[in-house]
């Protein structure tokens, strides 16, 4: 599986943006993890241009790291 990664972040710049690409095995776990120069009130996450289920977990922490386990 490949996925490409476009994050865009209004007002906030990443300190330790995400990669550009991964490659993982059909059925591993995805754990992705950025950091802004602070933290935002909410993040969308988006998989071919539409927002992930809420089911997916994801976290913002008060240092500006955001996280997506899948």
């Amino acid at each position: 599986l490949r996925l490409t990664i476009e994050p865009t972040v209004d007002d906030t710049d990443f300190v330790s943006p995400l990669p550009a690409e991964i490659n993982v095995n059909e059925n591993e776990p995805i754990h992705l993890e950025a950091k802004l120069t602070r933290a935002p009130k909410e993040v969308t996450w988006l998989r071919n241009g539409k927002p992930l289920p809420s089911s997916v977990k994801t976290s913002i922490e008060p240092d500006g790291t955001v996280t997506l386990d899948i």
